[in-house]
C-alpha cells in the first residue's frame, strides 16, 4: 500500500535527506518475519551528516533502558535511522520483531525495510526521525532541539503506544517468540496466537489456553484462595473478610496488630496496605482500599521478605524477591535527593513502556516517613533502609531481584503444591518468609496470594519469557507449508497433493482456484484472497499442513502471507496474452524474488520449462528439484510436505 498524499505531504524533503516511495506490507518481504514499512532513503553522505547522526542518537539515548546508545562510532545516517526507529518502537511499548534491513540502490539511495508488529507506528517513527535529522542539520552543534520537536516526540510516542500490545507481558512474549522463530499474530480481544494450526498456542498476557476458568475465579478472590489453600494444608496468614470500617477494626483486634488491609478482588498491589500497627493506620488504609473495591479483607501481617515464585505445569521455573519502593541512606543526601538519584535509573518511568515505576514523595511515602520521624529533608544514616511504599509490588515502585538459584527445594515444592491446589497451568505464588534460601519448615512462611495471570518482571526475569515460550509451543509452532505458484492451473495440483496427504491421515488446509478446504470439508468453492485464506487455515486447530495455490500477483502488493514455507512448486507459467515470453519471465522473476528469502526448502519445477531457467537465476540450480512432467508435481509436493511434518 503506497502512502497517502497526506503522508507524502508531511515529509520534510531536504537536498540531503529525503524519504520517498513509502509502502506498508501486512505480509512478509525481504526475509523479515514481521509485517513492515518500506521506504527509499536518499542523502549525500558526508562528515557533517555523520556528526548529525551521532548527535541525534545521543539526544535519544534517554529512550534506551541502559542509556548507552550515544557514542557509537562511526555513526552514519542509515544506522541512526534504524537505531532511532528501534528506540522509538521500544519506548512506545512495541515488541522487538527484528532489526531493520538496508539495501543499496543506484544514485545514492537506499531501501529501508522496518519490521514491526504495527507498520503504521513504524512509519510514524521513520517520518519523525527524518524530520528530526533535518532539523538537527539546520542547527549549530550544541544548540538544543526546538520545543516544538520535543513536544512532537512526546506526542509521537503516545500515538505509537496506541498500537502496542496491552498489558506488561504481551510485548515480551511476542519478542521471545520472534527470537525463537515462532510465528505470532494478534487475534481479536487482545489475544495472541503463537504458532500455526494444531501446534498453535493462545495467550492472553500470561493466561494460557489451558488455564481453567474455575481456577482463575478462585485465584481472583483472595479470601477464597486463602480458604482453599488452608484446606490443602498449606501455610497461609489468618484473615477476615470485611465490608465496613467497624468490621475492619474488629478484625484488627481479633487478629492482633500488625495487619494488612487489601481488596479481595484486585491485583497488582492496588489498594494494599501492609504493616498496619494501629487503629488509626487501619482506618486510613480502609479508606484507601474502599476506593478500589467494596470487597475487603484484613489479614495478619507476616514479617519477612516478599517473594514471588512462578510455577508452570507443576514445576517452579523462576523466582524473584520484591523490595518495596525505598531508598538507602548514605549519610550525606536527604531523602528527597536519594529519591531523585533512584529516579535517574532509565528503567524508572523514562518513557511509556518503562518496566519500573518512578518513586514519588506522595501521601503514602510522607506517612511512612513520618512514622519513622523523618521528612523529605532528613538525611538518613549510611545503610539505613527508608521505606516509601507499603506494598512491594513492582507496579507500585518495588524493585525485583532474581533469586531462583538461591531457593531451597522445600520452598519450590511448597509453591508447586499451591499451584496444584488451584489447578493452575501458570501461577505466580506470593510468598512471605525470612529467607528463601532456607526451608519454610525451619523458618516459617505464608502464602499471601496466588496469581492466575501473573505479571513477569522484564527487569529480573526476562529470560522466563523465552523459557515459557519454548515449553509452550511445540516445534516452534510451525507446520509444513507448500506454495504452488502458477498462472491459473493450481487447483488440480493443490487438491491432488492434499488428497494424497489425507490418505496418510494428514489434515491439510488447502487454498486454490477451486476454493478453500480443511481436511475433507469444503469451506468455499471459489477463489478468495490468498492472504485471508492463509490466516483462515493457520488459525484452525485441526490443520496439520498447508498448501496454497496462487499466481503471485496479490503477493506483490501484500507480501507473503506466511513468513516461512518448506516447498515451492512452479507450474503452468504460460506466455502472456500478447505472447511475449520476456514479459512472462519478468513477471515470474518478480514473484520469485519476493518468495526466495521465505522459502526454506526445495523448489519443484518441470524440466525444460520456461520457469526452470528463471527459477535457477533466482534460487540457483542446487535449490531446484526437477520432475519430468506436470502430472508428477502433486506427488512430489505431497512427499515434500509429509517429510516436513
Amino acid at each position: 500500500m503506497v502512502a497517502s498524499a497526506e503522508v507524502q505531504a508531511s515529509l520534510v524533503a531536504t537536498p540531503v535527506l529525503e524519504v520517498s516511495g513509502i509502502r506498508q506490507f501486512p505480509g512478509y518481504v525481504y526475509g523479515l518475519r514481521a509485517p513492515c514499512v518500506v521506504a527509499r532513503i536518499g542523502f549525500e553522505d558526508s562528515a557533517l551528516w555523520r556528526a548529525v547522526a551521532g548527535r541525534a542518537l545521543e539526544s535519544l539515548s534517554h529512550l534506551s533502558l541502559d542509556g548507552n546508545d550515544a557514542g557509537a562510532a562511526p555513526v552514519d545516517v542509515l544506522s541512526c535511522l534504524t537505531r532511532s526507529i528501534q528506540l522509538l518502537q521500544d519506548a512506545s511499548g512495541l515488541p522487538d520483531t527484528g532489526a531493520p534491513r538496508v539495501f543499496a540502490l543506484p544514485s545514492k539511495q537506499w531501501l529501508l525495510a522496518v519490521p514491526s508488529l504495527a507498520p503504521a507506528a513504524a512509519l510514524e517513527a521513520l517520518l519523525w526521525t527524518a524530520r528530526y535529522l533535518n532539523e538537527l542539520a539546520s542547527r549549530a552543534e550544541g544548540e538544543s532541539l526546538s520545543e516544538d520537536m520535543q513536544a512532537e516526540l512526546k506526542r509521537l510516542l503516545e500515538r505509537m503506544n496506541r498500537h502496542a500490545p496491552g498489558g506488561a507481558n504481551n510485548r515480551f512474549f511476542i519478542s521471545a517468540a520472534y527470537r525463537q522463530g515462532i510465528p505470532c499474530r494478534p487475534l481479536p480481544g487482545g489475544i495472541y496466537q503463537y504458532g500455526w494450526g494444531r501446534r498453535a498456542q493462545w495467550l492472553d498476557s500470561s493466561f494460557t489456553q489451558s488455564t481453567s476458568n474455575i481456577s482463575t475465579r478462585i485465584a481472583r478472590n483472595k479470601f477464597v484462595t486463602n480458604a482453599l489453600l488452608r484446606q490443602a494444608g498449606l501455610p497461609v496468614p489468618a484473615q477476615k473478610a470485611v465490608r465496613t470500617l467497624e468490621q475492619a477494626l474488629q478484625a484488627g483486634r481479633d487478629l492482633g496488630y500488625p495487619v494488612v488491609m487489601k481488596p479481595t478482588d484486585r491485583d497488582g498491589g492496588v489498594g494494599v496496605s501492609a504493616g498496619l500497627r494501629s487503629q488509626s493506620e487501619l482506618r486510613a488504609a480502609f479508606d484507601r482500599a474502599r476506593k478500589h473495591s467494596p470487597n475487603l479483607l484484613v489479614e495478619k501481617h507476616l514479617e519477612g521478605r516478599d517473594y514471588r515464585v512462578y510455577v508452570f505445569r507443576g514445576r517452579a521455573i523462576a523466582a524473584m524477591m520484591r523490595v518495596p519502593g525505598s531508598v538507602t541512606g548514605d549519610g550525606v543526601n536527604t531523602v528527597a535527593a536519594l529519591v531523585a538519584q533512584v529516579n535517574l535509573d532509565p528503567r524508572r518511568g523514562g518513557h511509556l513502556s518503562a518496566p519500573l515505576v518512578r518513586l514519588e514523595l506522595d501521601e503514602e511515602a510522607l506517612g511512612l516517613l513520618a512514622a519513622e520521624r523523618l521528612t523529605p529533608e532528613s538525611v538518613p544514616a549510611a545503610g539505613c533502609f527508608v521505606r516509601l511504599r507499603r506494598s512491594a509490588n513492582v507496579s507500585t515502585g518495588g524493585m525485583p531481584t532474581p533469586v531462583f538459584d538461591q531457593m531451597h527445594p522445600d520452598n519450590a515444592r511448597l509453591c508447586e503444591r499451591a499451584a496444584r491446589a488451584l489447578r493452575l497451568d501458570l501461577a505466580g505464588i506470593d510468598l512471605l518468609m525470612p529467607d528463601i534460601s532456607r526451608s519454610w519448615k525451619q523458618v516459617g512462611a505464608g502464602i499471601c496470594e496466588v496469581n492466575a495471570q501473573p505479571q513477569i518482571s522484564s527487569v529480573a526475569l526476562r529470560e522466563t519469557f523465552d523459557l515459557l515460550m519454548h515449553e509452550l509451543v511445540e516445534k516452534r509452532g510451525r507446520l509444513p507449508v507448500g506454495l504452488v505458484l502458477t498462472a491459473g492451473l493450481d487447483a488440480a495440483i493443490v487438491q491432488e497433493a492434499a488428497d494424497m496427504l489425507a490418505q496418510r491421515n494428514v489434515c491439510v488446509g488447502a487454498s486454490s482456484g477451486a476454493g478453500l478446504r480443511i481436511g475433507a470439508q469444503r469451506i468455499r468453492s471459489s477463489r478468495g484472497s490468498v492472504f485471508d485464506d492463509a490466516h483462515t487455515l493457520l488459525i484452525d486447530s485441526s490443520v496439520e499442513a498447508v498448501i496454497i495455490g496462487t499466481d503471485g500477483a496479490e503477493l506483490l502488493s501484500s507480501g507473503v502471507p506466511i513468513d516461512r514455507f518448506e516447498v515451492l512448486v512452479i507450474s503452468g507459467w504460460s506466455l502472456t496474452a500478447e505472447g511475449d515470453t520476456r514479459i512472462a519471465a519478468a513477471q515470474l522473476r518478480s514473484v520469485l524474488t519476493l518468495l526466495a528469502p521465505h522459502c526454506e526448502g526445495e523448489v519443484l519445477v518441470v524440466r525444460d520449462h520456461l520457469a526452470a531457467s528463471v527459477a535457477a537465476s533466482v534460487f540457483g540450480m542446487k535449490r531446484l528439484r526437477f520432475v519430468a512432467a506436470t502430472d508428477e508435481l502433486p506427488a512430489a509436493l505431497a512427499r515434500a510436505v509429509f517429510a516436513s511434518l
